[in-house]
C-alpha cells in the first residue's frame, strides 16, 4: 500500500466469515459499497463447496476503489482443505515485496451465538484454525468482529435482565471473547461487537478506530517510519470524519504544509498550480464517490479560491464567535443559508491567486492556510451531509449546500479571523503548521444537525437529486 502520491493508495483487507453473519451490510456501512451484497451473494453462488473458494480474487468497487476485499467463505468443512487455502494465501501475501500487495488487516467475522437456543460460537473449521493456524496472522492486524449485536441485545432484553447492556457485555466476555482467547493461546487478537443497523454507528466507529490504530502500530513498527498504510486506512473508511481530518493532516505534513512556513511561492510554479496540488491531495483523502469529478472541477476550485479572498472582507467575529463558542456550540451553522451558491469564475475575490508577486509574504501564508482550512471543513460538512447515502455518486447540489453552510457559519468567521491575525514571524516550532492543524481540528460537525441548519433542504432531497 505504498505510493508516491496519496491518490494511488488502497487498503487491502481480508474477511474470514461464517455464512449469514451480516458481513455485506457491515461492508456497506463502513466503506460505502452498495453492491457488497450482490458481490458476496454472487461469489457464494459460484460453487457451494467452500473448499473451492477463490480467496485470491480481489473484489474492488467503483464506489470505493480504496478498499480491496478478499472473501474466504469460511472454513468448512473441517477436513483442513479450506483452512489450508486461507493459510497459504496469508503466507503468500506476507512474502510480497511491495506493501501495497500485502494484507493490511483481517476481520474474522462471527455471529454472536444465543447459547440458550443451542447456537455455537465456532464451527469446527473455525475452531481448528484458531487452535492450530493463528500463528500465520502474526504481524497482521486482526480483529474478531462479533456481528448482529442489535439482534443479540433484543434477545437479552427478552430475558428480563435488570441491566440488559451490562448483561450483554458480561455475556460477550464469558461466551465469546474468553473461549476464543482460550483456544487461540497467545494470538494478538482484538474484539469488537458491531451492528450494521443505521442507528448503531457507535459500534462501527469503534471497529474503524481499532482497525486504524492496529494498522498504524503494526506497519510503523515494521517499517520504522510513518506508513502510507495508515493513511490508506483513513481514506478507505467512510464512517469517521475526524479520521479523514487526521488523514488530511498526515498527507499535508508529508507533502507541503511545512514548506508553507518558509516560502509559499514554490519557485517554478504558479500559485494556482500549487493550490491544485493541495486541493487534489485533500480531496483524495476524503474519498467521496464522485464519479462526475465535481470536487476536482475547475469551477469548484474557483469558488474555493474566491472564499479565501473574503478574509479581509468578512467582519471580525463577535464575542459569541469565540473559540469556546465554536468548540462547544452544538449548532455552529446558521439556519439562514441560501440554498444555492452558483459555481462561477472570474470573481473579483479570486484575483489574489493570479499574481503572487503583488502580495506580501504574510498575506500569501494566510491565503494558503485559509484554502486548506476552508476546504477541509467544507468536505467535513459534505461528509456528514451524505453519510447515509455515500453509495450514490456525489451531486453538485450537495457540494453547493455544504459550501454555503460553511460560508455562512461562525466556524468560517472564527477561522478567517485567526488566519487574518496570523504572524508568520512567530518564533518557536512551526507556526504555519501548528495553526492549520489547530483550525482543522476545531469543529463539532459530528454533533450538528446539518440538515436543520441548511434552510429547508432535507437529506432525502440530497439523496434524490439528479444533475
Amino acid at each position: 500500500m505504498t505510493s508516491a502520491t496519496a491518490t494511488q493508495i488502497t487498503s487491502n483487507d481480508d474477511i474470514f466469515v461464517q455464512p449469514g453473519v451480516g458481513k455485506s451490510a457491515l461492508i456497506n456501512r463502513v466503506f460505502g459499497i452498495e453492491q457488497a451484497v450482490e458481490w458476496l451473494c454472487a461469489y457464494s453462488s459460484q460453487d457451494l463447496d467452500p473448499r473451492k473458494a477463490d480467496i485470491e480474487k480481489e473484489l474492488i468497487s467503483q464506489q470505493n476503489d480504496r478498499f480491496v476485499l478478499h472473501e474466504s467463505k469460511g472454513f468448512e468443512p473441517a477436513d483442513g482443505v479450506g483452512r489450508n487455502d486461507v493459510k497459504l494465501f496469508i503466507e503468500d501475501r506476507k512474502k510480497r515485496e511491495h506493501v501495497k500487495d500485502q494484507l493490511h488487516a483481517v476481520w474474522l467475522c462471527l455471529r454472536i451465538p444465543m447459547a440458550d437456543l443451542g447456537e455455537r460460537l465456532l464451527e469446527d473449521g473455525e475452531e481448528m484454525f484458531l487452535r492450530e493456524d493463528t500463528s500465520v496472522l502474526e504481524n497482521i492486524p486482526t480483529i474478531v468482529v462479533f456481528t448482529q449485536y442489535d439482534k443479540f441485545l433484543t434477545h437479552m432484553r427478552t430475558q428480563k435482565k435488570a441491566d440488559p447492556n451490562a448483561a450483554a457485555e458480561q455475556y460477550l466476555q464469558g461466551y465469546c471473547i474468553q473461549p476464543i482467547q482460550n483456544i487461540a493461546n497467545d494470538a494478538k487478537l482484538s474484539y469488537v461487537a458491531v451492528s450494521s443497523k443505521p442507528g448503531r454507528v457507535q459500534s462501527r466507529d469503534h471497529l474503524i478506530d481499532i482497525t486504524y490504530k492496529k494498522v498504524t502500530e503494526t506497519f510503523e513498527s515494521r517499517l520504522g517510519t510513518p506508513s502510507p498504510v495508515s493513511v490508506a486506512t483513513l481514506m478507505a473508511q467512510r464512517t469517521l470524519p475526524r479520521l479523514k481530518i487526521e488523514g488530511s493532516i498526515a498527507v499535508g505534513k508529508q507533502r507541503y504544509w511545512k514548506t508553507l512556513a518558509s516560502s509559499p511561492s514554490f519557485p517554478g510554479h504558479t500559485i494556482r498550480e500549487c493550490l491544485r496540488v493541495i486541493h487534489t491531495d485533500i480531496v483524495s483523502v476524503w474519498n467521496f464517490h464522485d464519479s462526475s469529478g465535481h470536487l476536482d472541477s475547475e469551477s469548484f476550485q474557483e469558488v474555493m479560491v474566491s472564499m479565501v479572498g473574503t478574509i479581509d472582507e468578512s467582519p471580525r467575529p463577535t464575542c459569541s464567535d469565540s473559540y469556546d463558542t465554536i468548540t462547544q456550540d452544538t449548532a455552529p451553522l446558521e439556519p439562514s443559508v441560501p440554498t444555492i451558491l452558483p459555481f462561477a469564475t472570474g470573481l473579483a475575490s479570486a484575483r489574489w491567486a493570479d499574481d503572487i508577486y503583488n502580495y506580501q509574504m504574510n498575506h500569501l501564508h494566510q491565503s494558503f492556510m485559509a484554502y486548506i482550512v476552508d476546504l477541509i471543513h467544507i468536505l467535513e460538512i459534505l461528509f456528514t451531509l451524505t453519510a447515509n447515502d455515500n453509495q450514490r455518486s456525489l451531486t453538485r447540489r450537495a457540494i453547493q449546500i455544504a459550501f454555503n453552510a460553511y460560508h455562512y457559519s461562525k466556524m468560517r468567521r472564527y477561522a478567517h479571523a485567526r488566519i487574518r491575525d496570523f504572524d508568520s514571524k512567530i518564533s518557536g516550532g512551526d507556526p504555519v503548521l501548528n495553526t492549520v492543524v489547530s483550525l482543522v481540528r476545531t469543529s463539532r460537525i459530528d454533533h450538528v444537525d446539518i440538515v436543520g441548519a441548511i434552510s429547508s433542504v432535507t437529506m432525502s432531497e440530497v439523496g434524490r437529486y439528479e444533475e
